[in-house]
């Protein structure tokens, strides 16, 4: 832990920064309300939602999964044709919600010749 740094969390408010322990490491940093950390080294950008990729790659990365596992990708499978990955970083299940709802609300253009 570092020099002078109290593990316990404020409950102050949003002003008060909150001390995080990560996993890796042990360290802490500072962070409050969701703002960037400086201190914190930014790992690879991944897409917050990928392309379309087939359903067969999952089954591939998960062949030595459990068999249960293994039937539950061949059924959706049977309904889907491909899925696209989220980023998870804790919004994973707002983006992907928003991402199938917002194309359902605008209204699509049509076209007159």
């Amino acid at each position: 832990m570092g020099a002078g740094l109290d593990p316990s969390p404020s409950f102050g408010g949003c002003s008060d920064p909150v001390l995080v322990e990560l996993s890796m490491g042990g360290d802490y940093y500072r962070a409050c309300c969701g703002e960037p950390d400086s201190d914190i080294p930014e790992g690879p950008k991944l897409p917050c939602v990928g392309d379309k990729e087939p359903l067969s790659s999952s089954a591939a990365e998960f062949q030595s999964g459990s068999p249960i596992l293994q039937e539950k990708i061949k059924l959706l499978g049977e309904q889907y044709g491909a899925l696209r990955r989220a980023r998870g970083d804790g919004n994973c299940f707002y983006r992907s919600f928003i991402y199938v709802f917002l194309p359902g609300t605008h209204p699509r253009e049509t076209r007159q010749s």
